[in-house]
């Protein structure tokens, strides 16, 4: 279901946003993905790669999925989901096997949980909560994969979307 799930998540975020609603990078090669790979010593799930390679980064609403915002390889380590996953492992400690997706203002950070991936080359998304991973070593699955998430979160923007709507009017 997970290529499904993002799929739909692209239609509806066609169908209930305009591009000025929408932040997003511009498409990534299957190169630089691997770079990106390389880089952070983990494969990516298979859905986050798509979502990589038709947007880059980004979302509808506030919903902002951290990707790859460079084409240049040699920029690859200083922007981006591969910066971003360095530099925590290096201050916060966090492992290598999670690689963060998204943060929200709380302090918990969703991240793909590249230990876990299975036949179909999907991993489940976690959330790290504020004060990181000493202190909660088992972690709570949010969406079984990235696709799950994103379609989860671009519903999530939809909603918001009515509900600014509504007290607008």
């Amino acid at each position: 279901m997970s290529m499904k799930d993002l799929q739909k998540a692209v239609v509806l975020i066609k169908d209930n946003f305009t591009k000025e609603e929408c932040v997003f990078s511009t498409p990534k090669s299957a190169q630089l993905i691997k770079l990106a790979e390389k880089k952070l010593a983990i494969n990516f799930p298979l859905t986050y790669c798509d979502f990589i390679k038709k947007y880059g980064f980004g979302g509808p609403g506030g919903l902002i999925i951290s990707g790859l915002r460079t084409d240049h390889p040699d920029e690859i380590k200083t922007t981006g989901v591969v910066w971003k996953n360095l530099n925590k492992r290096e201050q916060l400690k966090q492992p290598n096997h999670l690689i963060e997706i998204e943060s929200v203002g709380d302090g918990t950070t969703y991240c793909l949980d590249t230990s876990q991936m299975n036949e179909e080359g999907e991993c489940p998304v976690v959330a790290w909560p504020l004060g990181g991973y000493e202190e909660t070593p088992v972690l709570e699955v949010v969406a079984e994969d990235f696709g799950k998430f994103f379609l989860d979160m671009v519903q999530r923007q939809i909603e918001y979307k009515k509900v600014r709507k509504g007290l607008a009017k």
